[in-house]
């Protein structure tokens, strides 16, 4: 691995220079960075994993060396950055030359981690079982920092405390540089938890619910753009985590559902009286995920029944609203199902 980066150092890199290229290093990546090599997605899902090609070269004629390319591809040079316009028709000697694939993985991330597993197998064998329970320790442990610091009144004192605590936690670990200011400013986003639901009022459980989710992105943002991306410099560790988190959030959404509003007496006990505090709350709570499942979950085969699920949460919000819990009561419940399928079908 290390022989690769070095030879990648002192290449020549290349690229395809059509619109569907283009398209794709435009897209966002999962790690957040604007890097050729990071793996992206797009708005349905799609993966796009890269990696460098070796391409032969040849004399010329006249003695120059130019690519092998008999179907007359053209191409971008990324690096080196300033060349002379015809650097492709007369490279340096002795320089590789490298060519930058974004392949489309349309199935999604499983088959993306499947394919990186297969690639890297013989290079880092077993790494890919180790990060797995790497990343579910830290999910694990994250969430529960977020249940003991993130109670029913949200402070900027909580949110410091629970920032210094992760930042420990990750450092111990070996996961972070205590030294990146950058990084630490990741954890900026926490103080600015909307403290108010979307009717102006305070509900602290709807604050809690969108203080985890701003704290478990936040150290999903430190965690993949510190420790995966600098220390292996491989897509896999990428994958892996962003599936771990995917999962998780979409088995606690489900959860959050079936706590916090069918657990309601209104929906345990059919007839019963409620209160025009209680149908808010729960039209708040429904929307609150719905709005955490859109915003976090990103790729297939994830993306597709977690839209549904959002669809189906914010349709019964507004027949909470009303108190219509028999007609909500379908929508609730086939959201929790579509969001069990999604985990446990794969």
């Amino acid at each position: 691995m290390e022989a690769m980066r070095a030879g990648l150092e002192r290449s020549i890199q290349i690229v395809r220079a059509t619109d569907e290229y283009k398209r794709r290093r435009s897209l966002p990546s999962l790690t957040g960075r604007d890097r050729v090599s990071d793996v992206k997605y797009d708005d349905s899902g799609r993966i796009y994993t890269s990696w460098w090609y070796a391409k032969e070269t040849e004399d010329n004629e006249e003695g120059k060396r130019v690519l092998v390319n008999p179907k007359g591809v053209e191409y971008i040079i990324l690096s080196p950055q300033r060349v002379r316009p015809d650097y492709l028709n007369d490279l340096p000697k002795k320089v590789p030359v490298v060519e930058l694939i974004l392949g489309e993985v349309e199935d999604g991330i499983v088959k993306a981690i499947g394919q990186s597993r297969h690639i890297l197998g013989g290079y880092i064998s077993g790494t890919e079982a180790t990060e797995v329970k790497q990343a579910r320790r830290v999910i694990q442990h994250v969430d529960r920092l977020a249940s003991k610091f993130v109670g029913e009144r949200v402070t900027s004192r909580d949110l410091e405390l629970l920032a210094r605590e992760t930042r420990s936690f990750l450092e111990k670990e070996k996961l972070v540089s205590p030294r990146d200011p950058n990084k630490r400013k990741e954890f900026e986003m926490l103080v600015k938890i909307p403290q108010k639901d979307i009717l102006g009022r305070v509900n602290p459980l709807v604050s809690r619910i969108r203080a985890r989710a701003a704290y478990l992105a936040a150290t999903k943002r430190l965690i993949v753009g510190g420790f995966v991306v600098e220390k292996f410099s491989t897509n896999l560790q990428v994958l892996i985590y962003e599936e771990e988190m995917t999962r998780w959030v979409i088995e606690n959404a489900a959860k959050q559902v079936e706590i916090y509003i069918l657990g309601i007496t209104a929906f345990r006990r059919p007839g019963s009286e409620d209160t025009d505090i209680q149908r808010r709350g729960m039209a708040n709570m429904a929307l609150t995920i719905s709005e955490e499942l859109q915003s976090t979950v990103r790729v297939k085969p994830y993306l597709a029944p977690s839209r549904d699920a959002s669809k189906e949460l914010a349709g019964a919000a507004e027949l909470l609203m009303q108190g219509g819990y028999s007609q909500a009561g379908p929508k609730i419940r086939r959201s929790i199902e579509i969001l069990k399928q999604a985990v446990n079908g794969l």
